[in-house]
């Protein structure tokens, strides 16, 4: 069963509280992972983790319709027995189901991803969660059919050890994957093989080898893009890696993950007809001013004969295709 929908049942399974008072939570573990709980409370769902016993106390803080306390001492009920502890808890301080959701999200990625319980990672996974909330943007379709496809690649990626490390540090960078000298960009689109370009992606003033991926899709059944990020995560090869996966992934999205996280488009589709292009074939508008930046187009790739020979690819690009192609 996926983390996120057993979360779902440990969260089901708890009594609703009956006290007025805040600081009472019935709680309940969160199986195969000792030192997270799951809690209710007056305002609704918190998350609680054993804080380190080293760990000191700090004042809490509060974001959005989320307050957090580092390391305090609790009392909290689980079947019926009170249990004392130490723990940072992250309180929701409304009954909203869209906040519960985003947390929950957040907790199954730490859950997946995460090999140990430390201070450290809970206090990133705290800034992960107010990043999430907020960075309040709204991507475009484009966007987030370009983050699947990003993802997919990577999900079936060659030698994922090369390939995530080399994939952008910021949702804005000029290339989705660098390495040395080597520069790829994954294009997918739904319908004709036709794709956005900048200048300086086909031409760009500096001496590399760039090529293009090329993905066509559609609408329709496949791996929604938490499925894609839960699996580049675990393909990544160390925590620090797969912890840049979510955070990149996250900080594409913004406040609109809850509405993207789902999105989804044809894998069988996507994997019939992938294609790389070298970057310097592809048909890009040519004397532009100096004084000119910025300058965008579309090109048409259907008719264009894409690379034939793999083993002349660089490392990179061999790297980032899936082993069949």
């Amino acid at each position: 069963m996926p983390t996120r929908d057993r979360l779902y049942g440990v969260l089901n399974s708890i009594p609703v509280i009956s006290s007025t008072d805040e600081n009472v939570m019935n709680s309940e573990p969160v199986p195969g992972f000792p030192g997270i709980r799951l809690a209710r409370s007056q305002f609704g769902l918190s998350v609680l983790f054993d804080a380190e016993r080293d760990e000191v106390p700090r004042q809490g803080e509060t974001f959005a319709s989320v307050r957090v306390f580092y390391a305090v001492p609790s009392e909290i009920q689980a079947d019926g027995e009170i249990i004392e502890g130490r723990f940072t808890i992250i309180q929701l301080l409304e009954q909203d189901p869209v906040l519960e959701s985003a947390l929950l999200d957040l907790v199954s990625l730490f859950i997946d991803t995460e090999s140990s319980l430390n201070a450290g990672s809970v206090q990133a996974f705290i800034k992960r969660f107010q990043r999430l909330l907020g960075e309040a943007h709204q991507v475009s379709e484009s966007e987030i059919l370009g983050l699947w496809g990003e993802l997919f690649i990577l999900a079936q990626s060659s030698d994922p050890e090369i390939a995530v490390p080399a994939w952008h540090i910021t949702p804005t960078q000029k290339f989705d994957f660098m390495s040395g000298a080597d520069r790829v960009e994954i294009k997918t689109t739904v319908g004709l093989r036709s794709h956005e370009f900048s200048l300086e992606q086909l031409r760009p003033n500096e001496p590399i080898e760039s090529h293009v991926i090329s993905i066509v899709t559609a609408h329709g059944h496949g791996p929604t893009i938490l499925e894609l990020v839960q699996r580049v995560a675990a393909l990544a090869g160390n925590q620090e890696q797969a912890q840049r996966v979510i955070d990149l992934s996250i900080q594409t999205l913004g406040s609109s993950w809850l509405e993207a996280r789902d999105s989804c488009y044809d894998a069988e589709l996507a994997n019939s007809d992938i294609r790389i292009f070298d970057a310097g074939s592809i048909p890009a508008v040519g004397d532009v001013p100096t004084e000119v930046s910025g300058v965008r187009f579309h090109v048409d790739l259907t008719q264009m004969n894409s690379v034939g020979d793999f083993s002349k690819l660089s490392i990179l690009s061999r790297a980032i295709l899936p082993n069949e192609n």
